[in-house]
């Protein structure tokens, strides 16, 4: 490592003097923070604290000062506050540098007053429900922000973020792998924390924008269930409340948080669960969807159980005298063996929806607000002056009470979602349109420069400058769908893996046809598009393939590419050769834009969750 300061040592960063202190509960000691790549030292400048950022030997890098300078443009955005700094480099500090050597590239920034959360691990310290829920709720808006605007913590734990004593504010740190457009790549890639970061990520590193989804998880599930005792005397004795090895297993500990997260909301488990399961980031849910279900959470009140084995109304709900409204005590889920408390009664009983916090009555099967299905429908027997409530269906002993809900669709290209599945396919609608309209006015160009290259070079080059024109199009279009998860500086080798596909497609299908028109036997149109349309889509697709981590997607879009661009294709070279005039040139580039748009909106139908 090296030696530190001494307490009361002071160094300039310009002009003004940084004083090291010492730590209040232990006199002699150096204020100072040993982390994974450095040792943090709180000083002063007069009155305001700062943090010295002094990185171990093997992690000073110069491209630490290329990081900083972009990563201070994001000083404004919530929860990073300690984007705000400053790099000791040797160029710009160079008496400073030469007298400490070991400040070479360390980084000043404010320092952040608060706890950690770490401490709360280690610790067991134990935390309330609506503690827990506050946090849950600072921590999920800070890093779906991030997400939202495309970016990344990409090392995220216990320890890389700091949160006020009230549990509603939290800033993050630690953030020079922060992942955003227009910032350089780390190398190697991180590879998370131990404790929030599985065998997948360790084994090639991790730098995208949803580099937080599985490391989220962990941390909501480790929050939320900090509140029961049980929990925090079954964590493991790191920094975590998972063990390494544990993660896509049935351990005890598992088990144990499922059951106890089941209690706060039925929705909760499904999603740790399937990041738990996830194999990439693909998999796991997007923390939108976290936040969404942490919001449907009463912050007030006593604890739900969502099982239905009891039920204990918050305190701030005034039930309605007007319907002679009761609150019931109990209910019991299983129908066979108990009914409604005073079913003889022809009273209505209260129940709240655990998914909006209404109160409804108890012969409701379902939430009448938000739809929530409260319990299996019941058939009443005809029996007079006898309620005799029975399941339609007996339920097996492993069913679950009240089964949670799948989260929603998740969408590809960043925040697609089904309903705007409509508008992508009337954009190629606008756009065939707009083709149809510019080769019906230009026909007689179009016609022209057709005959000036068939004498230049028969049907090549024609079949190639078309092909891969129409391919142009296709590919802006797909980019456009995916803009939010390709980096601005790889858009335009998204749209070039399109074009080279249909410029190898056409000249491959050109020189067949001029082949056939040499020998005098023109081969059958539907087969000629056949070519081109396997042959662009699929190098099309192997080139686009570059920009995602899933291999079962890279395997799906290829796919698709292949058979729909065959198929349009072959549908498309037969129209245009069976109307063998400047419209039919016009149909077939409109009908080939618009069958591409609706391909696409019927394959993100099947698979929405595709990730460039």
């Amino acid at each position: 490592m090296f030696q530190d300061p001494n307490i009361g040592e002071s160094i300039i960063i310009d002009g003004r003097p940084y004083v090291f202190i010492q730590v209040p509960d232990a006199p002699g000691v150096v204020y100072g923070e040993i982390g994974k790549k450095a040792k943090v030292y709180r000083v002063m400048q007069g009155t305001k604290a700062f943090a010295l950022k002094v990185f171990k030997t093997v992690f000073r890098d110069p491209r630490i000062a290329n990081t900083t300078d972009q990563i201070t443009t994001y000083q404004t955005i919530p929860g990073l506050a300690v984007a705000q700094r400053t790099v000791l480099t040797p160029r710009k500090y160079p008496e400073l540098i030469n007298s400490h050597p070991e400040f070479s590239y360390a980084v000043l920034m404010p320092w952040i007053e608060g706890k950690s959360w770490v401490n709360y691990i280690i610790g067991k310290i134990p935390i309330t429900r609506k503690e827990s829920l506050r946090l849950a709720t600072a921590l999920v808006n800070i890093v779906g922000g991030l997400e939202e605007r495309n970016m990344a913590h990409c090392d995220l734990s216990g320890g890389n973020f700091i949160f006020s004593t009230d549990y509603s504010k939290v800033e993050l740190i630690d953030i020079e792998d922060l992942f955003g457009i227009g910032l350089p790549s780390p190398a190697p890639l991180p590879a998370g924390t131990s404790g929030y970061s599985p065998d997948w990520i360790k084994r090639a590193g991790l730098w995208e924008v949803g580099a937080d989804r599985f490391a989220i998880s962990i941390l909501i599930g480790e929050i939320l269930g900090w509140q029961f005792e049980d929990i925090r005397a079954a964590s493991s004795s790191g920094d975590s409340y998972f063990a390494e090895g544990e993660y896509g297993h049935d351990s005890k500990r598992y088990n144990l948080i499922l059951n106890r997260l089941t209690e706060i909301h039925p929705e909760i488990p499904t999603l740790f669960t399937t990041s738990w399961r996830a194999q990439n980031t693909n998999d796991c849910p997007r923390i939108s969807e976290w936040k969404r279900v942490i919001s449907l959470i009463p912050m007030d009140g006593g604890t739900l159980n969502w099982g239905w084995e009891s039920l204990d109304l918050p305190v701030d709900i005034n039930l309605p005298k007007e319907n002679n409204i009761q609150p019931i005590k109990a209910v019991s889920s299983d129908f066979t063996k108990s009914t409604i408390e005073d079913h003889d009664s022809h009273e209505k009983k209260a129940l709240i929806c655990p998914a909006c916090g209404k109160v409804i009555q108890a012969e409701w099967v379902e939430c009448p607000y938000c739809r929530f299905d409260l319990v299996k429908k019941a058939v009443v027997s005809e029996t007079p002056n006898k309620t005799n409530i029975q399941p339609k269906t007996l339920k097996s002993d492993n069913e679950p009470d009240v089964v949670a809900k799948a989260w929603p669709t998740k969408g590809g290209g960043g925040n697609l979602k089904r309903r705007k599945l409509t508008s992508i396919f009337l954009i190629f609608v606008a756009l065939g349109v707009i083709m149809l309209f510019l080769i019906l006015v230009s026909g007689s160009l179009i016609d022209q420069v057709s005959s000036q290259l068939e004498r230049m070079s028969g049907w090549i080059l024609t079949y190639t400058i078309s092909n891969s024109f129409l391919a142009l199009l296709v590919g802006g279009v797909y980019t456009w769908v995916f803009r939010h998860n390709i980096r601005k500086s790889k858009i335009w080798l998204f749209i070039l893996a399109s074009i080279i596909g249909g410029l190898i497609g056409g000249l491959v299908s050109g020189s067949i046809v001029q082949i056939g028109q040499i020998h005098n036997s023109f081969p059958n149109s539907f087969l000629i598009g056949a070519v081109i349309g396997f042959i662009s889509g699929t190098l099309s697709s192997l080139g686009q393939n570059l920009f995602m981590k899933s291999v079962g997607m890279k395997i799906k879009w290829l796919l698709y590419n292949m058979i729909s661009w065959l198929v349009i294709w072959s549908i498309g070279t037969t129209i245009s050769w069976s109307i063998n005039s400047t419209f039919g040139l016009a149909l077939t580039a409109t009908f080939i834009i618009i069958a591409s748009g609706g391909a696409l909106a019927l394959f993100l139908n099947r698979y929405p969750d595709i990730e460039f």
